[in-house]
């Protein structure tokens, strides 16, 4: 009996080897996607940054093969999603997929709420020390002007606005992760007062547009969790948003042409994304495993460029990005793990990670984040050991109204 007690503990002590060796990864590999966000880039040599990545993928792979525990049947298919994301990096030539698919692979026996911590408490030093620099001069603040506006539109370090104001909004969502339960007037303020922030130096609209909804998609997300009916009517509803803002999403692109006027109308609110994507399906065809596409912005890192829009093509939303440069494979992955994860939410009578699928599924509709871990932590729940704030059987006898 002492043997297998002791034989035992030996098991917990392997797991808590790689749950911690998984923490100490996840902030490196954090940290480096980070600064590749920012223009401390100035300051490295690319394969720099790249080669942490690859240290960090190999210590999640050691986690993987050699700490967790698995059957016949787990292995194979750990060597089966490493070959798919091999496979897919390769045909895209875009190495995001893999830093994404080896995290979420590396979740078994770790602690998810904690995983958002380390999200939250690193994107935030990062973010901050980013914008002092910036703000002191030491790294460059690069200023974008809109065209139509004449807005200014401010970085702060980062080397677009928009990704500035992306990283302020998924941390306001790692933050309503850990304090579900316990949100108060006040922090949905604090919230408010983020997106008018993000809304005037960055003229970031959609972002600030998303940092505004999380208090309503949240608040009912609690209020369903709490047992109020009408709020859980609301909120089962939220799984089905990943899927049908995909399906909007590709068709509204796909069908695009100048003598729709409705869809011209949204394409013009919404900065010609529909008219980019209308032009991504008549260059590349679709594949399972993805392709590699020459896309042109406005300059990234070097500065703003002259906006030639006969010169500029670049695919922001995540939907359309994953089915046309990884393949309808990768948006068939991503579409499951988002409903999954969102389903699995609401049947725990959790609601928490549903709510914030929701405010990803509107960030991924416009935006190309949804599988950057720089921004999205979200996903890696799959496979995690989940420690949610999950209220008793007993709290939902009665059902409020």
């Amino acid at each position: 009996m002492g043997k297998v007690i002791e034989k035992w503990h030996r098991i917990e002590e392997f797991k808590l080897n790689g749950e911690f060796l998984y923490q100490v990864t996840f902030i490196l590999i954090l940290s480096v996607s980070f600064l590749q966000t920012s223009t401390y880039t100035d300051f490295f040599v690319p394969s720099t940054l790249h080669r942490w990545l690859f240290v960090g993928l190999g210590l999640i792979y050691f986690k993987i093969f050699f700490l967790d525990r698995h059957s016949f049947k787990t292995i194979c298919v750990n060597l089966i999603v490493l070959a798919y994301l091999f496979i897919t990096w390769r045909s895209s030539n875009d190495f995001m997929i893999v830093v994404m698919g080896s995290l979420i692979l590396g979740m078994r026996n770790v602690n998810f709420r904690q995983i958002i911590r380390l999200y939250l408490v690193v994107g935030t030093i990062s973010l901050v020390g980013i914008f002092i620099n910036a703000e002191l001069g030491i790294i460059r603040n690069i200023v974008f002007v809109r065209d139509t506006t004449n807005a200014v539109r401010q970085s702060f370090g980062i080397i677009y606005s928009t990704d500035f104001a992306a990283h302020v909004l998924y941390l306001v969502l790692a933050h309503c992760y850990l304090a579900f339960r316990r949100l108060k007037w006040y922090h949905y303020l604090s919230y408010l007062l983020l997106a008018i922030f993000v809304s005037v130096t960055t003229d970031a609209r959609l972002d600030a547009l998303a940092i505004v909804l999380t208090i309503p998609v949240v608040w009912i997300g609690k209020r369903a969790a709490a047992g109020y009916l009408g709020s859980r009517l609301v909120a089962g509803f939220y799984w089905t948003l990943p899927i049908l803002g995909a399906y909007l999403t590709i068709w509204s692109a796909y069908f695009y042409t100048p003598g729709n006027h409705i869809l011209v109308k949204l394409n013009h609110l919404i900065s010609g994304r529909l008219l980019y994507g209308r032009v991504a399906f008549d260059r590349y065809p679709l594949s399972l495993f993805g392709q590699k596409i020459h896309e042109n912005g406005w300059g990234a890192s070097l500065g703003p460029m002259t906006k030639d829009l006969n010169h500029y093509f670049f695919i922001d939303s995540s939907y359309l990005r994953l089915l046309i440069i990884f393949g309808i494979t990768a948006l068939i992955v991503a579409l499951v793990i988002m409903t999954k994860l969102s389903w699995k939410s609401i049947q725990s009578n959790d609601y928490a990670l549903a709510s914030i699928m929701v405010i990803i599924m509107i960030s991924a509709v416009l935006e190309q984040r949804l599988i950057d871990i720089a921004y999205d932590p979200f996903l890696l729940a799959l496979l995690a050991k989940q420690s949610s704030l999950k209220i008793k059987e007993k709290s939902f006898e009665r059902v409020h109204c």
